[in-house]
């Protein structure tokens, strides 16, 4: 997954997109990865917590059954807090 901090969108894939340049006698242009909603190329990788469902673009952990969770959702604990 994917996140655009621009315009908040979670996306899939991002959008090949190519821009052409009108100043050059032949325009041959340049393919670059977008967001498909704004085309901004400021994306992010994104993980889905499996806790509260909102994206994470930042740490999280990751438990070994594959489940992701966020810093909101977890809290690391000592056995002698107890």
């Amino acid at each position: 997954m994917y996140y655009c901090p621009e315009c908040g969108l979670v996306f899939d894939e991002p959008m090949s997109y190519r821009e052409i340049v009108t100043s050059d006698p032949y325009p041959m242009g340049f393919n670059t990865s977008v967001c498909p909603s704004c085309k901004s190329d400021e994306f992010v990788i994104a993980v889905q917590c499996d806790g509260c469902g909102e994206y994470i673009v930042g740490e999280y952990v990751k438990l070994h059954n594959k489940e992701c969770y966020c810093e909101d959702c977890y809290e690391i604990c000592d056995t002698s807090d107890m």
